[in-house]
């Protein structure tokens, strides 16, 4: 009964799965641009702070690579779910149910992942746009 549900449901990820991939693309260079604009004054009045910015900014664009990694996986293995259970429904075999709740509930799991690696790289493209505002207002 809310196997379709599921179903109707599970199929956003993909997309969910492509624009999270373009947006992790604009965050990489949003945060390739910032550390481009790091004034250039600062490596040498607060070489301290010129250093931390860089490693905070590294550490973001770290985090931007893994996480479209992270939801790269997500997505074959969603998929590959996907089609286990439809080998599964489609061979009539004799498997208990709890097979089949077990495949949707192993794939609810990877869109639930993937809604959160989105949520994290959004605080990360608030995190960067903090840091720009702070690297302009102490970059003199």
């Amino acid at each position: 009964m809310a196997s379709p549900v599921f179903e109707n449901t599970l199929s956003a990820f993909v997309t969910i799965a492509i624009l999270f991939g373009a947006l992790s693309f604009a965050l990489y260079n949003y945060l390739d641009g910032i550390t481009k604009d790091i004034p250039k004054e600062l490596s040498k009045n607060k070489p301290y702070k010129y250093k931390n910015a860089l490693i905070s900014l590294r550490d973001l664009k770290r985090e931007v690579i893994y996480n479209i990694a992270l939801i790269i996986f997500l997505l074959l293995v969603e998929r590959m779910l996907f089609g286990i259970g439809e080998v599964i429904y489609d061979a009539s075999s004799n498997l208990p149910i709890w097979v089949g709740w077990v495949i949707i509930s192993a794939r609810v799991s990877c869109l639930v992942v993937g809604i959160y690696a989105a949520i994290v790289q959004f605080r990360g493209f608030l995190t960067a746009n903090d840091l720009r505002t702070i690297l302009m207002e102490n970059g003199d």
